[in-house]
Parts: structure tokens; sequence; C-alpha cells
């Protein structure tokens, strides 16, 4: 083959390498998720530690224990609060 044939073959698959700037650009998508994740979880796992809960704040102070717990099951706040946070 002449220097001019091996310019204009085909690059083999094992050549063809991410360009710099497609890596730059990848690897800030992944930071990006991961940020958003992180921020997304610290957000959730804050208010879960306040005090009360939706169903408190929906029953007001007349609610009984029973109509709480009622609101609870109907809400999805008897569940986890991992697999609620996997579901939000």
């Amino acid at each position: 083959m002449t220097a001019t044939a091996l310019e204009t073959a085909p690059r083999r698959a094992a050549d063809r390498r991410p360009s710099r700037a497609g890596r730059l650009i990848l690897e800030q998508i992944l930071v990006l998720a991961g940020s958003l994740i992180v921020a997304s979880a610290i957000i959730f796992f804050s208010l879960e530690i306040l005090p009360g809960d939706q169903a408190s704040v929906i029953g007001g102070v007349d609610a009984t224990a029973a109509q709480l717990a009622q609101l609870r099951a109907e809400l999805g706040l008897d569940r986890p609060a991992f697999v609620r946070y996997l579901e939000w």
C-alpha cells in the first residue's frame, strides 16, 4: 500500500477512540448526573428528618390517630424512606 492508500483506508474499530473533547463532554455529563442525584437525595432526606409529615398537615390538629394512619397508608408514608425516594 502506498502512503495515500493508508491515509484514505477506513480506520479499524480498535483505532477509533473518543476524542479528547468527547471524553470531556462525557465526564461533565456524568458529573452533572451525579450532582443531581446527590442534591435530590440531600433535599429528600432533609425533609424526612423534619418533625411531622404530610399526613399530619393534611389531617390537621383535629385528626385522630386512625385517620392519620389511613392517610399515611394512602400517601405511601408507611413505606421505608429509601423506597419512597426511589419512587420520587
